[in-house]
């Protein structure tokens, strides 16, 4: 492993608050190749490891920050200076970690395209293809504009290794984004390339993942049986073509097909729910689901919560969790409020409304900056932690990006509540919401264009900046009572990550 005195050492960990350089990163890409020359790995410890369950929260956008720490070249130094440092990456060792840790120095951006191809017969005939455009911000005279450095890179899989570069930020380097990409190594990573396969039309592999009894129980994965003649060659769940965008289609025992993906999803929510007026005498008895074209009962007789891997709870926590949330903003907001006004949190309000006016309408509420900070720092913000993206730092949660919207937030409310102003819940979501688009300026380089798709912000902060300030206005019209509920149930999350204490509990109401 390569020490600090690397001379390809690399520098991830940066943010958009200050001047950056971004690298995006995309796999699988043909880059001109026939797909008959295309290889695609298998996720890594596959048979160790469950197909990934969900996407979650995620977002597939794989990226690096590194602070830019040098000024913008002027035309007549990036051209002089392409042509000198080019020449010399063709006679280094390690042509692509040379061109990577000098572009990244300067604000701009790369986009990293790569695939894995046979290109010679024998063990040594595959390459890892790596194409890099760098586009740069400019200075001087040319401020404001951008130039253009391209370059492609043929790496045998057998030095890949060899590539590796120092970084002080530990794996958010160029290498290590690439490396979990060619071999799925996060379930982040597997839909990021599941995604990008359908965008090229490349069908999914068959994977031996770890066993899941429940779905083997319910389906004949991978069937090459003739498609009945009703199907209209695609799967009648998500409509994703049999051909050239579906996981490996599944074969029902009513004769019809899912891809498994499909499959996985209803297999998990298979319950003693679904049954319609007149269909009681149909009830299995047992936990079931149908099928989506003709309504055939499918039964499981094993729960998905006898089979969570540790590997598993963070998606889990997480989407229990999100089921949770939703069922309070719609079912439980109206008690809520009336908790909060028994017990003095928010002055009365009238209970004698139209059938058509909900409380929401009518309740107001002053900031209680201690009360609301409570609920967002030890309920919300851990809750959003639940889900794992890869590596530590890469969910949103930590990203120096959410702790300058959270000290903004945080600003926000105390000089909210020194006004003493009354809000309507809409009014303070409208409120929050523009406080924190506004929360800092990102330092972007070009247009979107010049910025050659890369995205202004981190991938996820947008979602989880919408999320932190709807909860920060919702939070403030929730008092320490009413709120005991849902935060026994987040604490309950956090303090015990390896048990699967919801088995048999309507997660909407649990807390122990």
């Amino acid at each position: 492993m390569p020490g600090p005195n690397d001379p390809y050492a690399f520098r991830g960990g940066g943010s958009v608050l200050k001047p950056n350089h971004m690298t995006r990163y995309l796999y699988p890409c043909l880059l001109g190749y026939p797909a008959s020359s295309f290889r695609l790995q298998i996720p890594k410890w596959s048979t160790h490891r469950r197909r990934p369950q969900g996407q979650g929260a995620f977002d597939k956008t794989f990226i690096t920050l590194t602070r830019a720490a040098n000024p913008p070249p002027n035309l007549s130094q990036f051209k002089s200076w392409i042509l000198a440092e080019t020449a010399k990456d063709k006679h280094d060792e390690n042509p692509i970690g040379r061109a990577m840790k000098r572009v990244t120095r300067y604000p701009g951006n790369t986009l990293l395209e790569s695939g894995k191809f046979k290109l010679k017969r024998g063990d040594e005939g595959l390459f890892y293809i790596v194409k890099r455009t760098t586009s740069l911000v400019l200075g001087g005279d040319q401020q404001g504009q951008v130039a253009v450095d391209e370059d492609c890179y043929g790496i045998p899989c057998a030095r890949w290794r060899e590539l590796q570069p120092y970084c002080r930020s530990g794996p958010d380097s160029w290498w290590v984004r690439l490396y979990d990409l060619y071999n799925s190594s996060s379930d982040r990573a597997f839909f990021a390339v599941r995604e990008q396969m359908t965008a090229i039309k490349i069908v999914a592999p068959i994977v031996q993942w770890l066993p899941r009894p429940d779905i083997e129980e319910a389906v004949q994965v991978d069937c090459k049986d003739p498609l009945p003649e009703d199907d209209l060659g695609n799967c009648i769940a998500c409509s994703d073509d049999w051909d050239t965008e579906s996981e490996v289609r599944c074969k029902l025992k009513c004769g019809h097909f899912l891809c498994l993906e499909c499959v996985t999803l209803f297999v998990d929510q298979a319950d003693r729910k679904g049954l319609q007026p007149g269909e009681e005498n149909l009830d299995p008895g047992i936990p079931f689901w149908r099928c989506p074209y003709c309504r055939h009962f499918h039964t499981s007789s094993q729960q998905r919560a006898d089979m969570i891997t540790p590997a598993e709870f963070g998606f889990w926590k997480w989407y229990l969790t999100d089921i949770r949330f939703k069922h309070d903003i719609k079912y439980s907001w109206d008690m809520w409020l009336m908790v909060s006004e028994n017990e003095g949190h928010i002055p009365n309000f009238s209970h004698n409304l139209p059938p058509s006016t909900i409380h929401m309408n009518v309740a107001k509420a002053r900031v209680n900056a201690e009360t609301t900070l409570y609920i967002i720092e030890q309920g919300i913000i851990p809750a959003a932690g639940f889900l794992n993206w890869g590596y530590p730092g890469d969910n949103p949660i930590d990203f120096p990006e959410s702790a300058a919207l959270l000290a903004v937030l945080k600003r926000e409310l105390h000089r909210l509540e020194q006004t003493g102003q009354l809000f309507l819940l809409n009014d303070l979501l409208d409120h929050m919401k523009d406080v924190g688009l506004k929360a800092f300026i990102p330092v972007v380089a070009g247009t979107e264009k010049e910025r050659l798709g890369n995205p202004v912000y981190p991938p996820g902060y947008e979602a989880y900046r919408e999320y932190l300030c709807e909860w920060t206005a919702r939070a403030v019209f929730i008092g320490p009572q009413a709120s005991t509920q849902l935060m026994a149930f987040l604490f309950k999350m956090r303090e015990e990550p390896g048990k699967v204490w919801w088995k048999g509990k309507d997660i909407t109401v649990a807390t122990e």
